[in-house]
């Protein structure tokens, strides 16, 4: 058993579920097997604790590093922005150029607006349809993993039909937070591995 194994048995005792992130858990590729962290990452190449190098042909960062791990034109665009400061009591300039690019991708969308989290765009965007739809109901269609930032406060316990591909080292879908304040029922949408769908209404 290797370094990245070992601390990650260590991390089971403090961080539940052992990492912050269901996709990148060890038990959903190679049980006491996977490398679990990294020391380096490069291009495609990735090290683990052991200073074993692999080829990365999972997931690249949870699809998010379409251009490679460490690319030089990113990093040193990262580090010249770090350097003039990134955080002020006055707006980015680059928010507005953003904003303006992503309309001109999005030519259905009239006006942009960010957000830190998911959880935080899922509460704005329920807002919004709820202001501009006069409707209370909302139906979240997510998946078993859980990934797609669900607000504490549209919280619906999601129930996978059988057949669904979740390790069974998987926890079960958490409940809704007791301490979400009251609103209207949530009808939730909750799809397995096998493309088949079950459907709950939960009063909240």
């Amino acid at each position: 058993m290797g370094k990245g194994q070992e601390l990650y048995k260590k991390a089971r005792k403090l961080i539940p579920g052992g990492t912050m992130l269901l996709s990148k858990r060890p038990e959903m590729f190679l049980p006491e097997g996977w490398p679990a962290y990294f020391s380096k990452a490069k291009g495609c190449k990735v090290w683990d604790l052991d200073g074993k190098e692999y080829i990365d042909c999972s997931l690249m960062g949870v699809g998010t590093n379409t251009l490679g791990y460490g690319r030089e034109e990113v990093d040193d665009a990262v580090a010249r922005v770090v350097r003039d400061g990134n955080l002020c009591t006055l707006n980015a300039p680059e928010e507005v150029a953003l904003a303006e690019r992503l309309i001109g991708l999005n030519p259905w969308a009239d006006m942009v607006r960010f957000a830190r989290t998911g959880g935080e765009i899922n509460a704005v965007t329920v807002r919004i349809a709820r202001a501009a739809t006069g409707k209370d109901k909302i139906a979240s269609a997510v998946t078993t993993a859980g990934t797609t930032g669900t607000c504490r406060s549209i919280s619906a316990r999601a129930t996978p039909s059988q057949g669904t591909c979740s390790p069974a080292s998987s926890p079960p879908a958490y409940p809704a937070a007791s301490a979400a304040p009251p609103s209207p029922s949530i009808t939730t949408i909750s799809r397995n591995c096998s493309t088949s769908w079950s459907i709950t209404t939960s009063p909240q």
